[in-house]
């Protein structure tokens, strides 16, 4: 299997994650998920922000489409 070029992976920006795992099918695969810096539930689809190739691994940065903040009484202890 060949190795993804820039174009390929350019092209994953903002598919969703299933769409983006499929297309990557039989590569090894690294899931970052981007949060925001306060507590939150995701919402919506989970996105492709970046891809990247490294020796020969595909690194997805994934990221809610939107974020509900959690108010204190919500959160987990």
């Amino acid at each position: 299997m060949h190795a993804p070029d820039d174009d390929e992976l350019h092209a994953l920006t903002f598919t969703t994650e299933v769409e983006a795992r499929a297309s990557l099918r039989g590569r090894a695969i690294t899931m970052r998920l981007l949060r925001p810096p306060f507590a939150a539930l995701g919402a919506g689809e989970l996105r492709v922000l970046r891809a990247t190739e490294r020796n020969g691994r595909v690194e997805l940065v994934v990221g809610y489409e939107r974020y509900e903040r959690l108010e204190r009484s919500e959160r987990r202890t």
